[in-house]
Parts: C-alpha cells; structure tokens; sequence
C-alpha cells in the first residue's frame, strides 16, 4: 500500500472520529439542558398517551 493512502485514510479517519465527538458532546449538551425537572406520569406521560394512543387503544376496542 501507498504510505500516502495510509496517511490520508488516517486523516480523514481522525476528522471523522473528532466531528463525532463534538456532536455526540453538542447533542448530549442540548438534550440534558432541555428537561431540568423531573418526569411525571400525571403531568408527562399520560397526557400524551391521551392525545396519541387512545383513540385507537381503549377499553371498548382492546385490540385497536
């Protein structure tokens, strides 16, 4: 193999790993800072389940 193939292979391999890093650090960075209270059935999960899941998913058609 060329010794210049090898060093650009290594290169690109190198910006690659570095972006990733930076945006798995801005992505973690963003979602940690957008919930800074804590996740409540009552206020948080059954409200959405009310608006998305039981129109389909009740007692009266169990099989939606």
């Amino acid at each position: 193999m060329d010794s210049l193939w090898i060093w650009k292979t290594a290169k690109a391999s190198m910006i690659l790993l570095m972006w990733l890093v930076i945006d798995a650090a801005t992505i973690f960075t963003a979602t940690s800072s957008v919930r800074a209270e804590e996740v409540t059935y009552s206020k948080d999960i059954e409200p959405f389940l009310r608006r998305n899941c039981l129109a389909c998913h009740h007692s009266k058609k169990p099989d939606g």
